[in-house]
């Protein structure tokens, strides 16, 4: 199965969300839930997530 340029940029993404997913969750057990990294973290998170769904929605 052949993957076009948008399949490409949503396993791009979805490795993004992985490693944000991940450096917020060291970030929440290094700093606890509520500090400001983890917050930031989880913003940059929620916009990658739903750029990823925008996307997602496009190609559907």
């Amino acid at each position: 199965m052949e993957l076009t340029d948008k399949d490409v940029n949503l396993k791009d993404l979805e490795g993004k969300i992985n490693l944000s997913q991940k450096k917020m969750l060291t970030l929440a057990d290094q700093y606890g839930r509520d500090s400001l990294y983890t917050i930031q973290e989880s913003q940059a998170l929620d916009t990658l997530i739903m750029e990823y769904m925008r996307r997602k929605r496009k190609i559907s």
